[in-house]
């Protein structure tokens, strides 16, 4: 039996480390650009000092990008992408740790938007440069997100985060640092829209302040934000993978933008289509599998005459000779 302790797992055997915090690492999928390169390598560099040994697997990945050829992926490259993500899974790495609020130490979340998408992790340290990871996030913009002005983007990429790690922050003091000043302008507005009232009502339940930086240091939240950034047009992913703060903070819609409440509606329609097509799927293979079976073990219900009883033709009817005198013709 195992139980989740403040983000730690405890089970009979002692204190492991939750699987799920390097879930960003683990699950990065190979990179089709530079760009992407560049943005695993980001996150990668961040935690170096709690990988030993991972400088020997990111030096082919970084040499990629200085010899100026077109983007080639090779299986040298598999290979260090994938013991880096096997680095991140070893338990006794320390890696991750969780929120300890006897520390005597800030909690901070770092968050940033980009086109594509927000990023953000969330630890605790002295300063935030300096800050032990516990968890990471990044998730895609949808058409309608995109429309959203800079200042609602980058409160999305705000409210994403607290949301995911509330049960690790409420009642807790956090510092959250963003390169861009999104609350400022909530403040200075005179008339707030139906659905910044939730997201700000949202955010007073957490005791917290802003810590603004220039976006150049804040390389790792930006490249989580871009991670959905090579998307190829037209490509879909679990609805999971989607910002949905703006519509979890507006459970009936009534206050989300007309293109958003829409597109939420088609989103949720093709998510449930998908469902029962994935199920009818899983009923119809099982259905075909029982099929099998069943005619695999059928007993064989073809009669077989014994051979003696076999009427054979008459033996003349291989008689070329005997064949033509039987053709039929003028009477003699």
């Amino acid at each position: 039996m195992a139980m989740d302790c403040l983000g730690h797992i405890i089970n009979n055997d002692g204190l492991h480390a939750d699987a799920d915090k390097l879930d960003i690492i683990r699950k990065w999928r190979q990179p089709r650009d530079y760009h992407d390169i560049q943005k695993f390598l980001g996150i990668v560099n961040y935690i170096a000092a709690y990988l030993p040994g991972v400088a020997s697997f990111t030096l082919p990945l970084s040499d990629m990008s200085k010899n100026k050829q077109p983007f080639m992926w090779h299986p040298i490259h598999d290979a260090c992408m994938q013991n880096i993500k096997d680095l991140c899974c070893e338990g006794n790495i320390p890696v991750l740790r969780p929120i300890n609020p006897k520390l005597d130490e800030s909690i901070w979340v770092i968050c940033d938007a980009s086109v594509s998408g927000v990023g953000a992790m969330y630890g605790q340290g002295p300063i935030w440069q300096k800050c032990h990871p516990a968890g990471f996030m990044s998730k895609k913009f949808t058409d309608a997100q995109r429309n959203y002005r800079v200042f609602e983007a980058e409160t999305l990429a705000i409210l994403e985060a607290l949301l995911k790690w509330e049960d690790k922050l409420i009642g807790y003091k956090i510092h959250v640092v963003t390169d861009h000043e999104s609350l400022q302008f909530f403040k200075t507005q005179k008339r707030l829209s139906g659905h910044q009232m939730h997201w700000m009502e949202y955010l007073s339940r957490f005791d917290f302040d802003i810590m603004y930086i220039k976006s150049v240091q804040n390389k790792v939240a930006d490249a989580l934000s871009q991670y959905f950034e090579s998307d190829r047009p037209g490509e879909i992913h679990d609805l999971c993978k989607y910002v949905s703060a703006d519509a979890r903070l507006d459970e009936d819609g009534e206050d989300l933008p007309l293109g958003r409440k829409a597109e939420l509606s088609h989103m949720l329609e093709q998510a449930y289509s998908l469902r029962c097509s994935s199920r009818l799927k899983e009923k119809q293979e099982k259905h075909d599998i029982e099929a099998a079976e069943l005619e695999a073990n059928k007993p064989d219900n073809h009669i077989h005459s014994d051979d003696s009883n076999k009427t054979e033709p008459p033996s003349h009817y291989f008689d070329p000779t005997v064949i033509d005198s039987l053709a039929s013709g003028p009477d003699l």
